[in-house]
């Protein structure tokens, strides 16, 4: 099984990036941070591709598309060559940069709010830019099931 991650704010470590709906197009936004993460908040990395992918669906990866400034991130089916969804994670600690156009993943304004759109912006090395790849373990996963009987309740 490929090593898991939760994708921290370190603005503010109570939040972490998510999406909304983990289909084709579901909007990034900044989600509450939960030990091991839930299926909306875990992410799969792959240094060599540089693609970010949700690990409840493989297909979905992190998309910054168009590549303008302000754009909101979206996880999207995975096109092979599509600078838009490659990002760098290793050449500046704690920045997401995209491979496309050098903009970094952004915590909009710096609201720290649960939903707050997560954003392409130019780095301006700010505390809402930074992000810390946390290792989830293996025993600490829900099932999709798990999720939806707890949020029943």
């Amino acid at each position: 099984m490929e090593q898991r991650y939760v994708i921290r704010s370190t603005q503010d470590n109570r939040y972490c990036i998510g999406v909304i709906d983990d289909t084709n197009g579901g909007k990034v936004v900044l989600a509450k941070y939960e030990r091991g993460g839930t299926t909306r908040t875990r992410w799969t990395l792959d240094t060599f591709t540089g693609l970010i992918r949700l690990a409840s669906s493989e297909q979905l990866v992190l998309d910054a598309t168009p590549q303008s400034q302000g754009t909101q991130l979206t996880v999207t089916n995975y096109q092979f060559g599509k600078k838009s969804q490659t990002w760098d994670w290793v050449k500046k600690p704690q920045t997401i940069i995209n491979s496309g156009n050098g903009m970094v993943v952004d915590n909009q304004g710096a609201v720290v709010e649960l939903g707050n759109p997560i954003i392409l912006w130019t780095d301006h090395n700010g505390s809402n830019q930074h992000w810390e790849f946390q290792v989830v373990e293996v025993a600490l996963f829900k099932t999709v099931a798990e999720e939806e009987a707890a949020g029943a309740k």
